[in-house]
């Protein structure tokens, strides 16, 4: 089984579009290992083909080796994974180490797609643009001390981090990995509760997003 991080969490490393020789805002792009992450807006999804939002940068799926099998998860840095591969992964996961919630998944889920839906409708273009440049002017920020030598590479990462949108996903993924490698039930099943309380206060996020929009 093999699971991708979300978008929600943040890449360390560099920044690795900076364009000096033009105005042009690019998409801000997080280097990690030999792959790159897409800055978007606050969905879950990271741009991919031009279509699709995403907040925080987007981690994908890899393979995870345990012994000379496959792991049962893999995550590997710089290759996208979309949402709806991870919540069937998530749902597998959650119905062997947490089936006592399995119901509150499925809600959260439910849910989060329909809030998906409505932002990503035509109707709200507009507002998802304005919070895309608002993210790109606060990574730009960031990349530009990065250049000055005000702040290092880690000073930068956990700003990223600590950002709305990408700190309550903060390495819970690779926890998550981590256990599934060690077997370690006890604490899978509290990481997954962990991550539903985290995707209810995502679905709380956006879904009072969509309320400033109508006001």
């Amino acid at each position: 089984l093999t699971i991708a991080v979300p978008s929600f969490v943040a890449a360390e490393g560099l920044i690795s579009n900076q364009d000096n020789t033009s105005n042009v805002q690019t998409p801000v792009v997080v280097q990690q290992g030999s792959g790159q992450t897409a800055l978007g807006d606050c969905t879950g999804e990271g741009p991919r083909g031009g279509k699709g939002f995403g907040s925080g940068g987007q981690m994908g799926k890899g393979q995870g080796m345990m012994g000379k099998g496959q792991g049962m998860m893999g995550m590997k840095r710089g290759q996208g994974g979309n949402f709806d591969e991870r919540k069937t992964m998530l749902l597998s996961l959650v119905e062997k180490y947490s089936p006592d919630t399995k119901d509150d998944w499925q809600a959260v889920i439910e849910k989060r797609d329909e809030l998906k839906d409505q932002w990503l409708s035509p109707e709200n273009e507009e507002a998802r643009q304005t919070y895309m440049e608002e993210r790109q002017a606060e990574m730009q920020i960031l990349r530009d001390q990065l250049v000055k030598g005000e702040i290092t590479r880690e000073e930068m990462r956990e700003r990223m981090m600590n950002q709305k949108g990408n700190a309550e996903n903060r390495g819970v993924y690779l926890d998550l990995q981590a256990a599934v490698d060690a077997g370690d039930k006890e604490q899978i099943g509290a990481l997954l509760k962990q991550m539903l309380e985290e995707f209810l206060e995502r679905n709380a996020e956006l879904e009072n997003r969509l309320k400033d929009v109508k006001k």
